[in-house]
């Protein structure tokens, strides 16, 4: 186990005999910080005592212990929610892009990019866009446009 205290002696930083790191303020937890058992076991992230994201050796889960992919997301995203993954691309110009991206392998080429999907600003200025799907024949071209979507519809 280690502690590290701030100099008046009443705030601390512990990791404990497991890996587990917390947050402590006059010998009371404040926050488990970042928390695991041991080797093989998931990093686990709270605030306070509720686990709000879990890190698997092989998956990332955010609002569930138990991830059944790569990334999970679980939550009651409402009717007023926007979003469970926002791409946010900064900008104001005409034809900024939020795209993602999908790489699959390939025996001729190895990792390739094969398949994208964008959104793409209209206008720097009223914000529009256009979704547009682009895949690849082969895995030595880069995606191409095969549907576009126009901010009208």
């Amino acid at each position: 186990a280690l502690r590290v205290n701030n100099r008046d002696g009443n705030a601390s930083l512990r990791v404990d005999q497991y890996g587990a790191v917390y947050v402590e303020q006059n010998d009371l937890l404040i926050k488990d910080v970042i928390g695991t058992l041991g080797d093989g076991n998931p990093i686990v992230f709270k605030q306070g005592a509720s686990e709000k994201m879990r890190l698997t050796g092989t998956a990332l889960g955010i609002g569930t212990s138990s991830p059944n992919g790569k990334l999970s997301l679980r939550g009651a995203f409402s009717t007023t929610q926007t979003a469970g993954i926002t791409i946010e691309s900064t900008g104001s110009t005409t034809g900024l892009l939020a795209p993602i991206a999908f790489y699959l392998q390939s025996s001729n080429w190895g990792t390739v990019h094969q398949a994208t999907i964008t959104a793409q600003q209209v206008s720097g200025t009223d914000s529009g866009a256009n979704l547009i799907f682009s895949t690849s024949t082969t895995g030595q071209f880069a995606p191409t446009e095969r549907l576009r979507i126009s901010e009208v519809g």
